[in-house]
């Protein structure tokens, strides 16, 4: 059977998709293992999941404290320090996140464009991560403007690009010395 399931190593219970109180969660399913169909090849998309350190998806401003991991089939991964939690399949989009590397508080997919950043992201994203869907030739990208008001939209924040796979890694900065 598929699925996001507690487990307590020899036994399963189906996981919801997000927990508001991880006291809910039966006694000795602390862990959540993400199986995917041996009929569809034992593969399916990855799993994010976000741990809070508060009851209701909460942590302080700037959410410091939240953790947002990726798991993939057979994998599990540990809810018992968190209060709360969520879980999403990972879809191709733009991802922004509050720490550097790709790492901490994480945002829901992004698969348009947007005329402001929301909070807490606005002003606070430190890395971004973005998911192509080569397989249906549909590939995403960020620009980021200094300024959100109309007229001054073509002024460009200093642009970073480093990209995993088959496509070129360059620093604005550098394309514009070597040209």
């Amino acid at each position: 059977v598929a699925g996001v399931f507690y487990t307590n190593g020899s036994e399963e219970k189906p996981a919801p998709q997000a927990e508001a109180n991880t006291e809910n969660i039966p006694e000795g399913f602390k862990t959540i293992i993400y199986k995917c169909s041996e009929t569809g090849g034992g593969t399916g998309p990855a799993l994010f999941v976000w741990r809070f350190p508060q009851k209701n998806f909460g942590d302080r401003p700037g959410y410091p404290r939240t953790t947002t991991d990726r798991i993939t089939c057979g994998q599990t991964i540990s809810v018992a320090n968190a209060l709360s939690f969520k879980t999403a399949f990972e879809t191709p989009g733009v991802y922004f996140f509050l720490k550097t590397g790709c790492k901490g508080f994480m945002s829901d997919v992004r698969l348009s464009s947007e005329q402001e950043i929301s909070e807490p992201f606005k002003s606070e994203t430190k890395s971004i991560k973005i998911i192509n869907d080569i397989a249906d030739n549909r590939y995403y990208g960020v620009v980021l403007h200094k300024n959100n008001q109309v007229g001054l939209l073509g002024v460009l924040c200093r642009s970073h690009w480093r990209v995993i796979g088959k496509i070129e890694s360059a620093d604005r900065q550098q394309q514009r010395g070597n040209r």
